[in-house]
Parts: C-alpha cells; structure tokens; sequence
C-alpha cells in the first residue's frame, strides 16, 4: 500500500523535466551574467575614483589654475628683487574697452615703480589705461626679457600669447627710444591687445610694426634691473623667460603725475 510517506518520497526523488531543468538554466546564467556585470562595474567605478584621484593630485601639484599651467609654473619661481609674489590673477576677458580718460600710470613691480606719462588721444593708451583701472593686470607677470633692448608684460597667461578678449587697431608710431611704452604686437596687423613693453634702448626694429602707448617718466633704473634677470627657454623656444618671477603687483591710473 503507498502510505503518505512513501508518496512524499517517491515526489522528492522525481526527476525533473526537460522543461524544468531548462528553466533552472537559465535562471543559473541570469544569475551568473549578473555577478560578471556587477563585478565589471565595480572595476569599472574603481578605475575611474582612481582616476580621479590621480588627476586631482596631479592637479594639486602643478596648482592648474584658470590661466594655465604656465601661469602656475612662472608662480614656483622665486620672485624677483626680494619682492613677495601678490594674489593670484584673475581670468578676465572682455569684448571691448570701454576707454579711460586717464593720462598718468603708476606700475608697482616686485622691483620698483614705475611712472609713465600715456600718450594723448591713443585709443591704445586710453584702452591700456582702461584694463589697468579693472585690475587685469594685477598679479600678472613679466614674461619676456632682453637684457638691453625690451621688457614685455601684460600677458595674463605668462605665455606671450593671452590677452583682454579684444584686439586694437594699429596706431604707426614716429620711432621708439629707450624709455617708450609699447602696445606688444599681435599675430597679425591690428591684432594687438593686452601685452605691452618697454624699450631699454633706441628700438628701430620696432618702429615700423608698434604702437606706442606712453613714456616712462621715473623708474628707467627699475627697468634696468628687470632686464639683468637671468632668463630660460619660453614656451616658444626663444631664451627670454625670466628665471625669477618679477609680478605686476598693480597699475594705477589718474589725470596726473602724482
């Protein structure tokens, strides 16, 4: 007689149908599919936290800034003439000047100060006096030197090719002697911007391609300094970068000397 024990047996011993073992197949690689996917994600999110961290170390160290890494690299140097590096400079970019009525500068370098005298009804001048009022230039850096001939600053990138976002048409100068201010020329004909330098020396190389802003009126011998820097390779391959980092702390403008 089969007792309900014996039926509870012989159901436990039943071999399982086509079906059925097909279906625990699948369910099997469902389950195994599942483990390779997660176990992929998991490698896949730790690459990525590891890149992230690589990056942001490596961020950390070189200090990328929004000016770039040039920049950042010319602020690890020691600043010039036992001078303290100020803030850093701002990103600024703009799509016009809107045009200064102010005729007098006063740089303050890591130094030394020094006083220009800007060139009357230069739309150059007033726009060079307009991006010192806004504070572009604060915190900027001299970034081309040649010892007795030209200093060159302004370039927010310290690269020798940033500038303010706008470009200025040329204005032909009558020649440049030691002491003249200088718009920095562009990649082209009327292409300049935000760079400007200083002649060490009578620059009738540059006479016929500048634009002259203004006359220096005090301050030659901190120029003189500046230009006895010793100096590297720039980014352009030319050996005119500073070694020391000589910093525009600030540029102030007004309607007179003094």
């Amino acid at each position: 007689m089969l007792t309900l024990s014996s039926l509870a047996v012989a159901q436990g011993n039943k071999k399982p149908t086509v079906e059925e073992r097909k279906a625990k197949r699948v369910k099997q690689k469902r389950r195994a599919d599942l483990r390779k996917t997660f176990r992929r994600i998991g490698i896949f999110a730790l690459v990525f936290v590891a890149f992230l961290g690589i990056s942001a170390w490596n961020d950390r160290d070189r200090g990328i800034g929004p000016l770039g890494e040039e920049y950042d690299e010319v602020r690890a140097f020691p600043t010039a003439c036992g001078g303290t590096a100020p803030g850093v400079a701002e990103l600024m970019n703009f799509e016009a000047p809107s045009l200064s009525t102010g005729t007098h500068a006063t740089i303050t370098t890591s130094c030394g100060t020094i006083e220009i005298e800007l060139k009357l009804n230069s739309q150059a001048a007033k726009s060079f006096a307009f991006l010192s009022e806004s504070g572009f230039y604060d915190g900027t850096v001299i970034h081309r030197i040649v010892e007795g001939f030209i200093i060159e600053g302004g370039d927010p990138t310290a690269t020798g090719d940033g500038g303010a976002g706008y470009r200025i048409n040329d204005e032909p100068s009558n020649g440049i002697v030691r002491g003249t201010v200088y718009l920095a020329a562009g990649d082209g004909p009327n292409r300049s911007s935000s760079q400007f330098g200083f002649s060490l020396d009578d620059a009738t190389a540059l006479t016929d391609t500048t634009t002259v802003i203004g006359t220096v009126t005090e301050g030659m011998e901190v120029l003189d300094l500046i230009s006895t820097i010793g100096t590297q390779l720039s980014p352009q391959g030319v050996r005119t970068q500073p070694v020391e980092t000589i910093y525009i702390e600030s540029i102030e403008i007004s309607t007179q000397a003094g």
